[in-house]
């Protein structure tokens, strides 16, 4: 029987005492992230530092993972962005000489999502070919603002897919088109959003042709972002605060929405190989807020109970080269979906 303690550092005080009083097991210590110093203090004495604070869209800095670093402490997150995925991967040899294990963008999409990936991948018949990442969440599936604030913070970056082996960009919320989520779910309207997981996967597997897809309910919600996309000056999508702050403006609005569609979440992720076989993995789950916990507590599990961990900064597929931890840690993110098949038919 193996336990461990926990503390949750965070700005903001009054949340903290919120958690503790729902967990009293857990410590709260406040602390800034962007006070390196306060950081490396704060890591004084833990085994993993897990980094949740998002939205990770137009950070400029990776000031959390540099922390962990100075500090000498393996480091985990659920970063859903790409460049700050990219600043965190410039770090690779920082983290090598510091003898530590980054694990980066750990969550449910990407995080498990790319272990679906890597999975379709090794089950087709020749050489991958494309891979389609696409995702569908009801709502804000319970995140809130969090998710919202991500959301239209997407709409503002151009949108890196790949094709025929070469970067091809494409514009924010276009590319639309109808994906089957299984029986539960249905089909629903997804479009391109420039997410992580196309690049990780290009740079381990090879994969010459890969896109990602993002999809919400009521469809009103996908209508307003491909509008924001289209109309709104790009100078304010990527103005973090300003987004945060019209998120929590329309915040009654959308727990309102919320309370009538639910927070499902559902990914469908493919791989076509070169000789046209295809393997395709299908997700559902409730409640996205619940799903992305588990899911980040699997990869923590992991990180904390291996004893050969490889060092530097890694992708969700670069940290499991062993096939029994992989399809441990697939298997722990997954365990309470409603559903969780594999095709070997094309989704469209």
């Amino acid at each position: 029987m193996h336990s461990c303690s926990s503390r949750v550092s965070g700005r903001n005080e009054q949340v903290g005492e919120e958690i503790v009083r729902e967990s009293p097991s857990l410590q709260f210590k406040k602390v800034d992230y962007r006070d390196k110093d306060a950081l490396v203090a704060a890591m004084k004495g833990v085994s993993l530092v897990v980094h949740s604070a998002g939205p990770f869209q137009q950070r400029q800095t990776a000031e959390v993972l540099e922390a962990a670093i100075g500090a000498g402490v393996n480091y985990q997150d659920v970063c859903d962005d790409v460049d700050h995925m990219e600043m965190s991967r410039s770090l690779h040899d920082d983290a090598v000489e510091s003898n530590i294990t980054a694990a980066i963008c750990t969550g449910i999409y990407p995080g498990i999502s790319n272990l679906m990936a890597a999975k379709a991948i090794r089950d087709l018949d020749a050489a991958p070919e494309q891979v389609t990442f696409d995702y569908f969440t009801a709502g804000t599936g319970g995140a809130g603002p969090t998710i919202l604030s991500t959301t239209f913070l997407l709409c503002g970056e151009d949108v890196r897919t790949y094709v025929d082996g070469k970067p091809s960009i494409k514009k924010p919320a276009s590319g639309v088109r109808r994906v089957d989520f299984g029986e539960q779910v249905g089909h629903k309207n997804v479009f391109l959003l420039n997410l992580p997981e196309v690049l990780s996967i290009a740079e381990v597997y090879k994969v010459p042709n890969i896109s990602a897809r993002f999809g919400t309910a009521p469809d009103i919600w996908n209508v307003l972002t491909r509008f924001m996309a289209c109309a709104v000056p790009k100078k304010i999508l990527t103005n973090q605060a300003l987004i945060a702050k019209f998120s929590e403006f329309i915040g009654p609005l959308v727990r309102a929405v919320d309370a009538i569609v639910g927070g499902t979440t559902a990914m469908r992720v493919e791989a076509v190989g070169s000789d046209g076989s295809s393997r395709s993995l299908l997700y559902g789950h409730e409640e996205l807020s619940e799903c992305v916990g588990i899911a980040a507590a699997a990869f923590t599990w992991h990180l904390l109970m291996s004893k050969n961990l490889p060092k530097g900064v890694l992708y969700p597929e670069e940290l499991l080269s062993d096939p029994d931890e992989f399809e441990a840690v697939l298997e722990s993110g997954v365990r309470t979906a409603f559903d969780w098949k594999t095709f070997t038919e094309k989704s469209l």
